[in-house]
């Protein structure tokens, strides 16, 4: 009857809109609000881990493309592997809204925020860690980053994922520097991408 057809009508919609979030998870908001590159080059990891920490608390998720972190003289860390993956599963207080919501993934309320809204779901892999156990210096190994990234974005755009028209921006940010402001990007898209005529960033 009439509240089936209803209930069909609201569940077909609420699909459709949990496959369109699901895309921008993945593939961003498009040209206009294009996603970020970070690039984190150190040896300390308590300043490394204060950075990527920061860029999470301070970064919606659907614009961050990757962070890339490079232990530059470390050979491995299998501890800095896994606080970077607790941070990046979605343990620390993050925001992938444009709407500003800030919360924690809570695994043990999971199920109570079942029906809350797509700021509860979990989040498409952002960080990568490369280990160089022999110092190359700053430069190299930002480049060796870069390279990291080049090869993720053409793997992203053969899949389907990534439009070539997304121009990524790059942030290089300093082993141990944090952001402090939600709204950082804005000023710097405003800067940097030129919106069609009937569109404003």
């Amino acid at each position: 009857g009439g509240a089936s057809s209803s209930y069909l009508v609201n569940h077909t919609a609420g699909l459709n809109l949990r496959t369109i979030m699901d895309r921008v998870d993945i593939m961003g908001y498009g040209p206009t609000h294009p996603r970020i590159a970070v690039v984190v080059v150190g040896h300390d990891r308590k300043k490394l881990l204060s950075s990527v920490k920061s860029v999470f608390s301070h970064t919606d998720l659907r614009r961050l493309f990757v962070v890339c972190a490079v232990m530059d003289g470390v050979g491995s860390d299998p501890d800095l592997e896994n606080q970077l993956a607790h941070i990046d599963h979605g343990n620390t207080h993050h925001s992938h809204s444009r709407h500003g919501v800030i919360h924690p993934h809570d695994k043990k309320n999971k199920d109570e925020d079942a029906d809350d809204t797509d700021d509860n779901d979990e989040h498409s892999k952002k960080i990568h860690v490369l280990f160089s156990k022999d110092k190359k210096g700053m430069a190299a190994s930002r480049s060796d980053a870069v390279d990291f990234i080049s090869v993720l974005e053409k793997k992203h755009m053969q899949a389907g994922i990534k439009s070539p028209e997304e121009d990524l921006i790059l942030l290089f940010l300093h082993n141990g520097a944090t952001l402090t402001n939600r709204k950082w990007l804005q000023p710097i898209t405003s800067a940097l991408i030129v919106p069609p005529p009937i569109m404003a960033v």
